[in-house]
């Protein structure tokens, strides 16, 4: 019947075949003598059986199937693509079941901050597919909160004991993150509980320093830094535990404390030790070693030795005795006898008396000269000028003579002013700033006298430096953030001008008074002082050993 009535009505069947194409097309209308359910448009028949751990889910898929389509006015079917939900398997997920089955991330960083009685927990926010609902935290693996925010405060509990806390991540659908965890130790809210003093301090001397250090102090919190003293005044505020002192005395025995300091500012007990800075490095060894035989005599020379403070002088050996200790590089070996081989070596010493390995021997053989020495020695060379502090220092290059040098003399404006043995005089009780005229000329045993040398001339000058300043002292001011520099007064052979100050190695300030007031210093910071005294004439002091305190 329906055949009959599209036959007899093409308008009715051109809209009835595009309307039962569209049902077809989207699934929801189907033959029912093609076995297929009207309401699924799937065939039972092609829904697949699934393993284990997979379900059914319908998915939209390009199929092709048969359409009926009108070709030139008839009517015929043709083989054309279009998509249809099928039944395939998935795994069985929260897509699948429509159910949300993902756990949130752990959270973060989970920190502890211990109190009086109680522990603030803070953590980074989860993250979750769908959205993080709240947290979980267990304290000894009991919940005890659910709080909605990423903190957390445990009260109630026992200062000094030990607490281990997780906290895990929860979504809406009950899903629970892995937890994070973390320990704390309540505590009073004030820590009252000094260091212990810091262990095995020691001081080992060297030249004019002390090398110190000491193992760390304990503390029920922890020790932020340490104070170290000398002779009873500050000279460091430092966390690490070893210090060199430096620009000290040889031989001045120095007394040393260190205490712990923790961050509520409990102090420990001290530690004490001393030392007794001393040199120990000997001179170097003199060089260029010459013995010159005469007439009942043998002349020396040798290159002056040099040494990390100061060469003291000389120890001349005969035959491996000791002969003489002069101070400069020269000595006369007067009544030997003629004809007779000796042997020589020099040793260089200093202050400390560290000595210096003897010089390589050498060997002369004085002789008595034939019909009377008429030879005069040669002319000294290299005659040098040194200008002192009221004084002028000559050095030159020793003579030689057919038979032996006894000595030199020396003259001033042409007047004698002085006639040593060796190469080298020092003229005292001069003017600064009058340039004086010497030449120098060479004497043996007979009398004979050389040329005199070229004239150098010698201005002398203040060359010596003030005393190193002594007795530095802090004073800090706390509402000024200042600290006042005290120091006793240094002396020189003329005068001290000026004072000039270093704060950390650095110069601050050049004050004509022994004090200084250093303004706008910083909070939390270590200041080390030390101090110079300048003369006019520009000469320096050593620095002072530095003294240290803290700015809190």
């Amino acid at each position: 019947m329906t055949t009959r009535l599209l036959a007899r009505r093409p308008l009715l069947h051109r809209a009835m075949a595009a309307t039962l194409a569209a049902l077809l097309l989207c699934g929801t209308l189907v033959p029912a003598a093609f076995g297929v359910s009207a309401v699924t448009g799937m065939s039972a028949a092609k829904r697949p059986t699934c393993a284990a751990g997979k379900t059914l889910a319908r998915q939209k898929k390009r199929v092709r199937v048969t359409k009926r389509v009108r070709v030139h006015g008839k009517m015929k079917r043709k083989r054309v693509w279009v998509k249809k939900l099928v039944w395939v398997c998935v795994p069985v997920t929260g897509a699948a079941t429509g159910k949300d089955a993902q756990a949130p991330t752990a959270p973060g960083g989970l920190q502890a901050a211990p109190g009086n009685a109680q522990v603030a927990l803070v953590w980074n926010p989860a993250t979750d597919n769908v959205g993080v609902t709240g947290y979980k935290v267990y304290r000894d693996g009991q919940l005890i909160a659910t709080p909605t925010a990423a903190l957390q405060t445990d009260t109630g509990l026992t200062n000094g004991h030990a607490y281990s806390y997780a906290v895990a991540a929860v979504d809406a659908a009950g899903n629970v993150s892995t937890s994070a965890t973390v320990s704390a130790t309540p505590k009073s809210s004030r820590d009252v509980t000094a260091p212990g003093a810091p262990p095995a301090f020691t001081a080992t001397p060297g030249d004019r320093q002390v090398a110190l250090s000491w193992g760390a102090a304990n503390d029920d919190v922890g020790v932020v830094y340490y104070e170290l003293r000398r002779d009873g005044a500050a000279i460091a505020f430092q966390e690490g535990r070893t210090f060199t002192d430096t620009s000290l005395a040889n031989g001045t025995t120095y007394a040393y404390t260190v205490l712990a300091i923790d961050a509520a500012g409990n102090t420990s007990p001290v530690s004490s030790t001393t030392a007794t800075p001393a040199d120990t490095i000997a001179p170097s060894v003199p060089g260029g070693l010459a013995a010159t035989p005469g007439n009942a005599q043998v002349s020396l020379t040798w290159t002056a030795s040099t040494d990390n403070v100061a060469v003291s002088g000389y120890r001349v050996y005969r035959g491996g005795v000791l002969i003489a200790s002069p101070t400069t590089p020269y000595y006369s070996d007067t009544g030997v006898t003629n004809s007779v081989t000796y042997s020589y070596t020099v040793v260089a010493v200093d202050s400390s008396s560290n000595a210096s390995a003897a010089t390589a021997p050498v060997s002369a053989t004085p002789t008595t000269p034939a019909g009377g020495d008429t030879q005069a020695p040669t002319v000294p060379t290299g005659l040098v000028g040194t200008p002192g502090t009221g004084q002028a220092s000559l050095a030159w290059t020793a003579s030689t003579d057919n038979v032996g040098v006894t000595g030199y003399k020396v003259y001033r404006g042409g007047v004698l002013v002085g006639s040593p043995a060796g190469p080298s005089f020092v003229e005292t009780g001069l003017t600064n700033g009058v340039a004086y005229s010497y030449t120098v000329a060479a004497v043996d045993a007979s009398g004979n006298t050389s040329a005199q040398t070229a004239a150098v001339s010698v201005t002398p000058s203040d060359t010596q430096a003030p005393s190193i300043p002594t007795g530095i002292t802090l004073t800090k001011n706390a509402q000024q953030h200042s600290i006042t520099v005290a120091w006793n007064a240094s002396t020189d052979n003329v005068a001290v001008v000026k004072y000039r100050l270093y704060r950390n190695g650095t110069l601050v300030s050049q004050p004509t008074t022994t004090s200084y007031n250093d303004l706008d210093l910083a909070n939390g910071k270590t200041y080390s002082y030390t101090v110079a005294a300048v003369d006019a004439a520009g000469n320096a002091s050593a620095q002072a050993p530095a003294v240290s305190t803290y700015v809190s």
